[in-house]
């Protein structure tokens, strides 16, 4: 690997030797660690795995709750990256293109087991389940008493599986509303209109508890789901 310029901001890499000191794959861009995983470079892909794998479990908990089907359907995907490396395309959100594989993956090999006779934990429209994390480490959340916290939890219970999904995406995984829209393999405008009901329901309960709570502005709630939503 060649630096092409000793500016760490515009630094540009070549592939001419395939490998970096080990912190430097943190601070290149998911699109540069992505060039040199297909590139063959193991420490890259062993970046990815290390960065993304706790991730990938926390979404496909949701999606299915037998997490050894979820770590095993996890294992057989990193292990695809790996062997057809070179036929990949390119990518400049690694988060989002393996969120898109392990979804698709997950929902045929749990189709696949029903079929066995293996029931899972899971539907055709996809069950998907989303608590407030009991750690909420924010200060911002930390401040917010119990009941606020409640009230949360029951709207979002009140959601469809779609919305959970969605708003999970959304604001816990800062997915664009077009990368939503590709993992989730809806349309764009899907996407715009279920985050949109979401907000709406979530803004009424609140107003219907407290009528004057901070918490029912739009920046306060977006500030709520994102610090409270459980990571895995």
């Amino acid at each position: 690997m060649e630096r092409m310029d000793d500016n760490p901001s515009t630094t540009k890499y070549t592939l001419a030797n395939p490998h970096l000191p080990g912190e430097a794959y943190d601070q290149i861009t998911d699109m540069q660690l992505w060039e040199l995983f297909k590139a063959g470079d193991k420490k890259a892909f062993d970046s990815i795995y290390d960065r993304l794998f706790q991730p990938l479990c926390g979404y496909g908990d949701k999606i299915c709750a037998e997490k050894a089907l979820v770590e095993d359907v996890i294992q057989d995907l990193f292990i695809s990256l790996w062997t057809r490396r070179e036929h990949l395309g390119g990518t400049d959100s690694i988060k989002f293109y393996l969120f898109r594989c392990l979804r698709r993956m997950l929902i045929r090999r749990v189709q696949q087991e029903e079929k066995r006779g293996n029931a899972y934990s899971f539907t055709s429209g996809i069950s998907f389940q989303l608590e407030l994390s009991a750690k909420a480490t924010s200060t911002t959340i930390s401040d917010i008493e119990e009941e606020r916290k409640k009230v949360l939890n029951q709207a979002l219970h009140k959601l469809t599986d779609r919305q959970r999904e969605a708003i999970y995406l959304k604001f816990y995984n800062n997915l664009s509303f077009q990368e939503v829209a590709e993992v989730m393999e809806i349309g764009v405008r899907s996407v715009y209109n279920l985050v949109g009901r979401t907000i709406d329901i979530l803004r009424a309960d609140f107003k219907k508890t407290n009528p004057d709570a901070e918490l029912a502005s739009l920046p306060m709630l977006l500030t709520l789901l994102s610090a409270c939503l459980e990571y895995a």
